[in-house]
Parts: C-alpha cells; structure tokens; sequence
C-alpha cells in the first residue's frame, strides 16, 4: 500500500489569504470547506494559461469539484439563450444575483440555479448540480442548520 500522503499537491503560497477571505467556502458553489474529504485548491479566475496573474485579488477558493470543471475556461455557453457569456467571477460578480439555491425535499437535494446568463452558464461549465453533488449540498445545508440550532451561528452566511 503506498504511504498516505497529507496533499495531494502542495498548498498555494496565498492559500491561508484566499482561504480566510472566503471563509472556507468554494467561491463558486459555496461549498464548506470543513465537510469536504480534501482541501479546496485556490483557483486563477482568469487563468495563468490566459495571462491571468497571481495576485490576490485574481484568486479563489474552488473545490474539488468546480476547480477542474473551470479550470482554463473563462466563457461559456448560457444554456437559455445559446450565446457565449463570461463565467461568475466571485470579486466581480454578487453570487445571490447571479445564482441561488433550489430546495427539492422529496428528493433530498439542492440545486444551485443560475438567475443570469452569467449564472446559468457558471451552473453548466462548472457541473455544479452532479447528482453527488446536489445530495452532498443537502447534507451540509441541515449540518448548518444543526450547527446554528445547537451551537450557535457557524460565521458562514447562507442565502436560501
């Protein structure tokens, strides 16, 4: 069996910066880091291979499910009206006007739905509403609410 390695690669020099910044939630699909099996990875909005630089205020907390779905991509196709539009961009762009979440209880699920163009075609690129990961989004939505009920507020702000 090979040895159990602490990361999968080494952390980013800024990872502590853009970590607290994002109050340990993926950027994109507000994921909490603290429920996740790995640590999130910190992202290049606009990628280096596009000239993206690695300045703080070009940085996000992604993970490891909307890291490398974004990965170079900076566009992508709004599925609503078939034309190429930016993808959310979490220091330009207000999550709660591009996105929102969508409750299924029958189903034990939350979708992350797009409000704007911007929004549903961030949903489509990123496969933010993958089976898995639409039921893992459930889970943490009630560990929250637990959390809040039992232990007080968890510091992590949550629009539903």
């Amino acid at each position: 069996m090979a040895p159990i390695k602490k990361r999968d690669r080494p952390r980013h020099r800024l990872y502590a910066s853009v970590a607290n910044r994002a109050h340990h939630a993926c950027e994109y699909c507000l994921a909490p880091e603290e429920v996740a099996v790995k640590e999130f990875q910190v992202e290049h909005i606009v990628p280096r291979a596009r000239g993206g630089s690695d300045d703080l205020a070009n940085l996000a907390l992604a993970c490891p499910r909307c890291n490398p779905s974004k990965w170079a991509t900076q566009e992508a196709l709004d599925p609503q009206t078939q034309t190429r539009v930016p993808l959310f961009n979490p220091r330009r762009d207000s999550w709660d006007e591009c996105l929102t979440f969508e409750l299924y209880p029958a189903d034990q699920r939350i979708r992350i739905e797009g409000r704007t163009a911007t929004g549903r075609a961030t949903v489509e690129c990123l496969r933010m509403n993958a089976a898995h990961a639409t039921r893992a989004r459930w889970k943490w939505f009630f560990y929250d609410a637990l959390e809040v009920l039992f232990h007080g507020a968890t510091g992590r702000d949550r629009n539903v």
